[in-house]
C-alpha cells in the first residue's frame, strides 16, 4: 500500500479492552505514511472537511464534497466515491474510523462501500475497529487475548519493574488476557495494598476473592446494560449466564423461555457488541457481573428451570445449581448422589467426594455419618480443612468408629493441631475409646506432627508393642527413629516394613529407606530408591505420598547437582500441598526451594519465600520444618556477606538453633549446628562458632554419623579457627575437602574449596571453580568467588547494551545469559541461527526463515509473526543479540555458546543434557557433528574418568535410547567406574526399550559387551 502498488481495507475486531485502538495507533505510528483517525460516527461533512483537499481532484468529486460540507445529503455510494476519490489523490494514506460496532445502518452502508473502493485503489487503506466482525470486503483479525508473557512485558513495562510471578499469574487468570482489564486491575491491586513496591522490589499478597475493579464492572455493567435493553434480550443473557459453559440451543431456550428465531436474534446481537464469542462468554468476567446483576429471586427461578432441563442430560452440571435452586432435603440429596454416579462413572473420584461432601449438609444420624466418612478418606488428600471438618461431624454420628478416631487425629497432627488432639481423645465417647490402643494412636499421632522425640518414647514404654506391630505403628516409629537420628533401629524396622505387599506402605518404608540411604552419603542409592516409589505412585491414587517423595528426592538432586530436576520436584510439591491446603507441607517445600533460589543468586525471590514459610509455619510451634526454614534464612543472609546479612544471619541461625533443641533430636541438632557455628564465626564471635562446632563433633555417633554432617563440622571448625587466627585452621579445611570428596557433592566441594583457594591465594583454582558455578547458573558461588578474589570481577562494560554476558547455551536445556530461555519460538530462532554460524554461513534468509518457524502459515502473518519475535528477542535479550543482513538475520558476534566452546576445547562439563533440550534440530548435520563430539570425547575419557564417561554416554542415550554402540559405550564406563548396580538397572531399561522396537538383547549385560 505505501508503494501504491494496492490498496486495503482492514478491520481490527475483538471485545471490549481487547486492544484494537492501541493496536491500530501503533500501525498507523510505525507505517510511513500519512493518516487520518476519527469516530466511525463522525459527521459526513466533518469527515470531508478531516481529509486535506489535494490540489487536482475530478470535478465531479469536487461538487460532490462542497455539498458534503454543506450539510446537504448525498447518498452513500456517491459520498463513497468522492472521499475515494480524496484518498486516491493523497495516496499513500490511511483513514483510519474508531469503534464501527456503533455505526447505524446508513452509515455502514457508506463505510462497506468505501472499504471495496479502498481496496482497489492503490495507495490508499481504510482501517477501521470494531466490537463485531465487519461484513466483506474488509480484510477482519480477531483480536486475541494476550498470553502470559506478553501480559508480562505488559505489567511490567507499566511497572518499570520485575513482578511477582504470583502476582503476575493472578492478575492473568482475572483479566484472561484482556489488556485493558490487566492494567486496570494492576492498578487496582497497587491501590488496595496487594501489590506494592517496598523500595527494593515489588512484593505481593493475593486478595481473598476476585476483587475486580470498580472501573471493570462500569465498563462491563454497561455493557450489559446496553446490549439487555429489551426484555427478550436480557431473558436470553440472564439464563446463558446462569447455564454450563458448553449448552445446547434447545437447553438454552428452554431456560430463557424464548423461542429459537427470539434466541438467534438476541445471540447475533450479543455477538455483535463483543459480549458472546460463538455462544460462549467472550470474557470470564461477562458472565460473573451478568450474573451478579440477576436478582436472587430470578436467580432461583432460572436454576430450578436449568437444573431441570440437567438432571437427566447432566447431573453434576446440575448439582451445581442445588444451592441457587433452593432444593430441600429430599431433593438435594437426590440430585447430588446422581451426581456422584456421574462422576464415578468418569473416573473422578475427588469430585465424586466433593459432591458427597456437599450431600452431607442435607442428610441426617448415621447416614451423614457414613457419606462424611467416605468423603473425608478421599477428601483427606486433597483438601486438609474440608475433611477434618468432615471427620469431625461423623464423630457425632453413630457412624464414627476406631478408624474415624485415628484417621480424625492424625490429620488434626498434620494441621499441628496437638492440643486439639488431646482434646479430641477426653471427648470421645466410651465406646469409641475403649476400640482404642492409646499408645498406638499416641505413638502415630506424635509422628504425624512432627513430635518424634515424643513418639519413641512412648513406643520404648509399652515393650508390649515390639513383637508385632501394625504397619501403620512400624512406619511411625521407623520414621521417628530416622528422624532422631537412630540409624540402626531406623535401618531394622524400614528392612522389616519393605517385606509389607501394600502398595502405598511400600512406598512409604521405600521413602524412609532411601532417607537412611542419604544420611549415609549414598546419594545416588537414595535417589535411586526414591525413583522406585515415585514409579508405584503413578499407579497409585496418594497425591501426599507423591508431594513427600518429591520433597525428599529435590533434596538427593541437590547432592547430585541435578538443580533443574531439584526444581521441577518442588514446583509439583508445592501445587499439590497448596492445592490440599497443607499448609506446613507446604512451606517446607517453600523453604526447600529458597534453598536453590539461594544457590542460584536469586536473594529476593529467597527471601520473599522463606518470609511466608516462617509466617506460615510460626503459628504451629517449634517442629523441624520451622527450625529449617530459619536455617535457610541464616544461609541466605550469611551468603550476601554484607554486615547486616551477616547478623540477620547470626539471629535465625540462633532460632533455628532454638527450634532445634526444643526438637530434642540430635539429628536435626547437629545440622543446624553447622549453620549457626558459621553465622556465629562470620559475625565476629570466633569462640562461639568453635564451641558450636565441637558440639556438633561429641553429637556425631549419637545422631547417626553423618558423613555429609562430619565434613561440615571440620568446615565450620575451620572457619572458627582461621578466625581466631590459629594456623591448624588450613590443614583443618583440608581435612575437610578429604571427607567430602567421595560424596561427590560438587557444589559444597568447590564452596569449601573457595575457602581453602582464600587462604592460599589460588586464584587459578578459584577461576576454576568460578567457571564450574557460572556453567550451573549457581550465581551465590560465583559471587562468593569474586568477593573473595576481587580481580576475578568482570570489569563493567563501557556500552550499557553490552552489559551482561551474551552467552546461548545449548548442550543442554537452552539457556541465555545463565537464564532458562522461554518461548519455544524464542528457542526456534536462537537454535537456527546458531547452528546456521556453526554451518560456516553468514546469515538465515527471511524466507528461510518463515519457512522453518512458521511453516504452513500465511506469508503476510508469518511475517508480521517473525517481526515481532525478533523484536521481543531484542527488547528482552539485548539489541546485539540478533544482528541484521543483507537478506535476512545472524547470530550476533557478541553471542558466544557452550557448544562453540565445546568444539574448541572439549570440555565434556560443559554437557548438563541432551543438545538443545530436546528441540528439534533444524540442521541435522550439525546435530550429527554435535553428538559425535560427544561420543568421542566420552570414549577419551573412558579410562582416565569413568564416571564423566558414563554421564556424557547417558547423554547420548537419552538422545537416542536404541545407539548400541551408546549403550555399549556406557555400560563399559560404568563397569570401569565399580557401578554395577546402576549398570544392571541401565541395561534392563535398555532390553525393554529394545524389545518395544523388536529387537532382542542378551539377557545379561556381559553378554552384551562381549558381542
Amino acid at each position: 500500500m505505501v508503494l501504491k502498488r494496492a490498496g486495503l481495507a482492514l478491520a481490527l475486531w475483538g471485545e471490549p479492552g481487547i486492544g484494537k485502538s492501541h493496536t491500530a495507533r501503533e500501525l498507523l505510528q510505525e507505517t510511513p505514511c500519512r493518516s487520518v483517525s476519527l469516530h466511525a460516527t463522525v459527521l459526513l461533512p466533518d469527515l470531508a472537511r478531516a481529509l486535506s483537499r489535494p490540489a487536482r481532484l475530478p470535478m465531479w468529486a469536487q461538487t460532490l464534497l462542497e455539498r458534503m460540507q454543506r450539510g446537504e445529503h448525498v447518498e452513500s455510494g456517491k459520498a463513497a466515491s468522492a472521499l475515494s476519490a480524496v484518498l486516491a489523490a493523497s495516496a499513500p494514506v490511511i483513514l483510519h474510523l474508531e469503534d464501527l460496532h456503533e455505526a447505524g445502518p446508513e452509515r455502514l452502508e457508506f463505510v462497506e462501500k468505501l472499504a471495496g473502493m479502498a481496496s482497489h485503489t492503490k495507495g490508499t487503506a481504510l482501517l477501521v475497529t470494531s466490537r463485531v466482525r465487519p461484513p466483506e470486503p474488509f480484510t477482519a483479525f480477531r483480536m486475541e487475548p494476550l498470553d502470559a508473557e506478553s501480559i508480562r512485558r505488559l505489567l511490567e513495562a507499566e511497572a518499570g519493574a520485575t513482578l511477582p510471578p504470583e502476582a503476575l499469574g493472578w492478575i492473568h487468570t482475572q483479566a484472561a488476557g484482556n489488556p485493558l482489564f490487566t492494567l486496570e486491575f494492576f492498578r487496582h491491586l497497587a491501590r488496595r495494598g496487594f501489590l506494592w513496591n517496598d523500595g527494593r522490589q515489588w512484593r505481593w499478597r493475593a486478595p481473598a476473592g476476585s476483587d475486580v475493579p470498580h472501573s471493570v464492572e462500569a465498563l462491563i455493567e454497561r455493557l450489559i446494560q446496553e446490549a439487555t435493553a429489551r426484555p427478550e434480550l436480557k431473558d436470553a443473557l440472564e439464563a446463558r449466564a446462569i447455564l454450563p459453559s458448553e449448552v445446547s440451543d434447545a437447553l438454552w431456550v428452554e431456560v430463557a423461555g424464548l423461542s429459537h428465531e427470539a434466541l438467534s436474534r438476541a445471540v447475533l446481537e450479543f455477538q455483535r457488541r463483543g459480549l458472546l464469542r460463538g455462544e460462549q462468554f467472550a470474557h470470564p468476567l461477562f458472565r460473573e457481573l451478568s450474573l451478579s446483576l440477576v436478582s436472587p429471586a430470578r436467580r432461583g427461578e432460572l436454576a430450578r428451570r436449568a437444573l431441570e432441563a440437567l438432571r437427566e442430560r447432566n447431573p453434576q452440571e446440575a448439582a451445581t445449581l442445588v444451592g441457587e435452586a433452593g432444593l430441600d432435603g429430599v431433593a438435594a440429596l437426590e440430585l447430588l448422589h446422581q451426581a456422584v454416579r456421574s462422576a464415578r462413572l468418569a473416573g473422578n473420584e475427588v469430585q465424586a467426594a466433593r459432591w458427597l461432601a456437599q450431600a452431607v449438609e442435607y442428610a441426617e444420624g448415621e447416614a451423614q455419618g457414613k457419606m462424611a466418612l467416605e468423603a473425608a478418606q478421599v477428601l483427606q488428600h486433597y483438601d486438609l480443612s474440608q475433611a477434618a471438618r468432615l471427620f469431625k461431624l461423623a464423630l457425632a454420628t453413630p457412624a464414627a468408629g476406631v478408624e474415624t478416631v485415628r484417621a480424625y487425629a492424625h490429620l488434626l497432627a498434620r494441621q499441628g493441631r496437638i492440643p486439639d488432639v488431646k482434646a479430641l481423645w477426653a471427648e470421645l465417647p466410651a465406646r469409641l475409646r475403649e476400640g482404642i490402643e492409646a499408645p498406638v494412636l499416641a505413638i502415630t499421632t506424635y509422628h504425624v506432627g512432627g513430635n518424634n522425640s515424643e513418639a519413641l518414647e512412648v513406643w520404648e514404654a509399652h515393650p508390649q508393642l515390639h513383637a508385632h506391630p501394625s504397619p501403620e505403628l512400624l512406619r511411625a516409629v521407623a520414621a521417628s527413629a530416622l528422624a532422631m537420628g537412630r540409624m540402626e533401629q531406623a535401618q531394622t524396622l524400614a528392612a522389616q516394613g519393605l517385606t509389607i505387599p501394600n502398595p502405598a506402605l511400600r512406598c512409604e518404608f521405600l521413602s524412609i529407606q532411601a532417607l537412611i540411604y542419604y544420611h549415609q552419603g549414598q546419594y545416588n542409592l537414595a535417589e535411586a530408591t526414591l525413583a522406585e516409589a515415585l514409579v508405584i505412585l503413578t499407579r497409585l491414587n496418594a497425591p501426599r505420598l507423591r508431594a513427600t517423595a518429591l520433597v525428599n528426592r529435590a533434596a538427593f538432586l541437590r547432592m547430585l547437582g541435578r538443580y533443574r530436576e531439584m526444581n521441577r520436584c518442588l514446583e509439583e510439591a508445592l501445587q499439590i500441598r497448596r492445592e490440599a491446603g497443607d499448609v506446613k507441607g507446604y512451606a517446607f517445600a517453600l523453604a526447600a526451594l529458597a534453598e536453590l533460589l539461594i544457590e542460584q543468586g536469586h536473594y529476593e525471590r529467597a527471601e520473599e519465600a522463606l518470609s511466608e514459610a516462617i509466617t506460615a509455619l510460626e503459628p504451629y510451634g517449634p517442629d523441624r520444618f520451622l527450625a529449617n526454614a530459619h536455617s535457610m534464612a541464616s544461609l541466605l543472609y550469611r551468603s550476601q556477606g554484607t554486615p547486616i546479612a551477616k547478623l540477620l544471619a547470626l539471629k535465625h541461625a540462633d532460632q533455628a538453633l532454638a527450634y532445634a533443641r526444643q526438637i530434642g533430636s540430635p539429628r536435626v541438632v547437629r545440622e543446624i549446628l553447622f549453620d549457626a557455628s558459621l553465622a556465629a564465626t562470620a559475625a565476629g564471635f570466633a569462640e562461639r562458632g568453635l564451641e558450636l562446632a565441637a558440639e556438633a563433633q561429641k553429637l556425631g555417633e549419637t545422631a547417626g554419623d553423618s558423613p555429609h554432617d562430619n565434613f561440615r563440622t571440620l568446615w565450620a571448625r575451620g572457619m572458627a579457627l582461621e578466625a581466631r587466627g590459629d594456623p591448624a585452621a588450613l590443614e583443618t579445611l583440608r581435612r575437610a575437602v578429604e571427607l567430602a570428596r567421595p560424596l561427590d557433592v560438587a557444589i559444597d566441594e568447590h564452596k569449601l574449596g573457595l575457602e581453602l583457594d582464600r587462604l592460599t591465594g589460588n586464584v587459578e583454582s578459584a577461576r576454576h571453580r568460578l567457571a564450574w558455578f557460572e556453567e550451573r547458573g549457581l550465581m551465590n558461588g560465583v559471587n562468593l568467588a569474586r568477593r573473595y578474589f576481587p580481580q576475578l570481577a568482570e570489569a563493567p562494560p563501557a556500552n550499557p547494551e553490552s552489559a551482561g554476558p551474551k552467552r546461548l547455551e545449548v548442550l543442554g536445556s537452552m539457556c541465555f545469559a545463565g537464564e532458562p530461555l522461554r518461548g519455544r519460538k524464542r528457542q526456534e530462532l536462537l537454535a537456527l541461527l546458531l547452528e546456521t554460524r556453526l554451518a560456516g554461513r553468514v546469515e538465515v534468509g527471511k524466507l528461510e526463515l518463515l519457512d522453518h518457524l512458521y511453516p504452513g502459515e500465511d506469508e503476510g502473518k508469518a511475517a508480521s509473526s517473525l517481526k515481532e519475535l525478533i523484536h521481543s528477542v531484542r527488547v528482552s535479550l539485548g539489541a546485539l543479540v540478533v544482528a541484521t543482513t543483507a537478506s535476512g538475520y545472524a547470530l550476533g558476534a557478541a553471542v558466544s555458546s557452550d557448544l562453540e566452546e565445546f568444539l574448541r576445547t572439549g570440555e565434556a562439563r560443559l554437557w548438563r543434557g541432551v543438545y538443545l533440550g530436546g528441540l528439534a534440530s533444524l540442521h541435522e548435520t550439525v546435530r550429527e557433528s554435535v553428538y559425535l563430539g560427544l561420543r568421542t570425547r566420552a570414549q577419551a575419557l573412558l579410562e582416565a574418568d569413568p564416571k564423566e564417561a558414563a554421564r556424557l554416554g547417558r547423554i547420548l542415550l537419552e538422545a537416542d535410547p536404541y545407539d548400541l554402540e551408546a549403550l555399549r559405550l556406557t555400560l563399559g564406563a560404568l563397569r570401569r567406574s565399580g557401578n554395577h548396580k546402576s549398570l544392571g538397572r541401565l541395561y534392563e531399561e535398555a532390553r525393554g526399550w529394545m524389545l518395544e522396537v523388536g529387537e532382542t538383547l542378551p539377557e545379561h549385560w556381559q553378554g552384551f559387551l562381549t558381542l
